[in-house]
């Protein structure tokens, strides 16, 4: 591992004639990525013996703790770099900050009945404001205290991280899960994305809520109303994050609850899916916004159209036809972008990214082959994980986003557990090599094509 990053920073270095950002972030690149895949090794040996439960909760305060060390590590960063405890650069994360505290005093002044015509009226478009809403009910309790929302933001991460590994244990052996679980909670992206204020942390939290609460119902057979009510509700609160992820979501429940059985009788299991559907489709009438919502969804085709037409345009092999090659990138991006661009306060977030980037980009190979191994060996069971996984990222490529960080960070602490699954049964040294090699030539390629479109090079 060491000598792969030694290599690809070598050639990066040798190729863009010393145009790459400061060597101080190549180096916390470098460590970050040997870290984790150091880590990872040595973690998975350990705690073999103890009860489910007992490495639960270790799990989760692990997690909750690293992500607390991230949380005070970026906010001493912000606060030396331009004074503020938002992440160095921060646009949305600041207006989400705004409008909560906005919400918090509306909440005392006029109502609840208020705070949902005030947020449209601010954001327009229902699917940007979950954050303001959750916090702005968090301010109204709590006080406007940024630190308190990136704590509230690292236990949802560390939940996630929970209920991931429990959806594995539900579909693989305990070895597999366990690796899944802890590849969840050290992933550099999400030691970013769980610690400051933007909406990527609650679709994660939503999406494997909803992945584990089917999933446990269809195989444990233990459908309850509570279960149910709590699925529909995280499953439409996902539409007031991100729509694409909501109908992705939305589409694999009835399909996962149609293709499987409860105690071996298919009329449970399609009793509990329709059940589900009709009472989403309630909910969704009585928030109104059903119109939008589907509005949104075609918005996103014709946007996607209009997006693989304008990058065709701009690459020589037009006539190739990128969409199917988008498609196929659009698994092992996004990749980390290591050109210096001269950014206004001397860095901002991609710099944060590079190793968690790089790390996605060599277990990508491996999530690939354990997707292949879930889909032969239990299609049916496990179709919330590769159903989820495969639908974002066939939307991602589609509409040509794969290359959007923030985007494609969605679907990945889901994707530990294929991960997971291909490190276990695909331990060959020339799997490695490979995983390696292809994470390389896309790195490479991909801070070339972004050197030359921004005229760096």
């Amino acid at each position: 591992m060491g000598g792969f990053l030694v290599v690809l920073f070598s050639v990066l270095l040798l190729m863009f004639q010393f145009k790459l950002i400061s060597p101080e972030w190549i180096f916390a690149g470098v460590l970050i990525t040997f870290l984790f895949f150091y880590g990872i090794y040595h973690l998975q040996g350990k705690f073999t013996s103890v009860s489910a439960k007992s490495f639960e909760t270790r799990l989760f305060w692990n997690s909750l703790f690293i992500r607390i060390l991230s949380i005070t590590i970026l906010m001493f960063i912000a606060e030396i770099t331009w004074e503020r405890p938002f992440y160095v650069g921060a646009v949305d994360s600041t207006r989400y900050y705004r409008v909560a505290t906005e919400v918090a005093s509306l909440f005392w002044e006029q109502g609840f009945g208020h705070l949902y015509q005030h947020l449209i009226n601010e954001y327009r478009y229902a699917d940007n404001i979950g954050v303001p809403f959750f916090l702005g009910l968090l301010f109204a309790i709590t006080g406007n205290s940024v630190i308190i929302a990136n704590l509230i933001i690292a236990l949802l991460g560390s939940f996630s991280v929970v209920l991931i590994y429990r959806t594995a244990s539900y579909l693989v052996e305990q070895s597999e899960a366990r690796l899944a679980g802890w590849m969840a909670a050290f992933m550099p992206l999400s030691l970013f994305y769980d610690t400051v204020i933007l909406k990527e942390s609650f679709v994660v939290f939503l999406t494997s809520t909803t992945a584990y609460l089917a999933t446990r119902m269809i195989i444990t057979g233990g459908v309850t109303n509570k279960r149910i009510i709590l699925l529909v509700l995280s499953t439409v609160s996902i539409f007031y994050f991100r729509t694409a992820a909501g109908a992705i979501i939305s589409l694999c429940i009835p399909l996962f609850f149609l293709f499987n059985t409860i105690k071996k009788n298919p009329f449970y299991s399609w009793g509990a899916g329709i059940a589900i559907v009709a009472l989403f489709v309630l909910i969704i009438n009585l928030t109104g916004e059903t119109e939008f919502f589907m509005e949104r969804i075609e918005g996103g085709t014709e946007h996607g159209d209009a997006r693989l037409a304008s990058v065709e345009q701009r690459t020589t092999w037009q006539s190739l036809s990128a969409g199917p090659i988008f498609i196929i990138l659009a698994h092992f991006a996004p990749f980390p972008s290591m050109m210096e661009l001269n950014p206004y306060y001397g860095h901002d977030a991609t710099y944060y990214w590079i190793g968690g980037l790089v790390v996605w980009n060599i277990l990508a190979y491996y999530a690939l082959l354990g997707l292949w191994v879930l889909i032969k060996t239990q299609p049916q069971q496990s179709l919330m994980v590769w159903g989820w996984a495969a639908g974002y990222t066939l939307v991602l490529g589609l509409t040509a986003m794969f290359t959007q960080v923030r985007l494609g960070w969605n679907v990945m602490p889901m994707m530990m557990i294929p991960a997971a699954i291909g490190l276990k049964n695909y331990r060959s040294i020339n799997t490695f090599y490979i995983a390696l090699a292809i994470a390389g030539v896309l790195i490479i390629a991909w801070n070339l094509f972004r050197g030359v479109g921004r005229g760096v090079m």
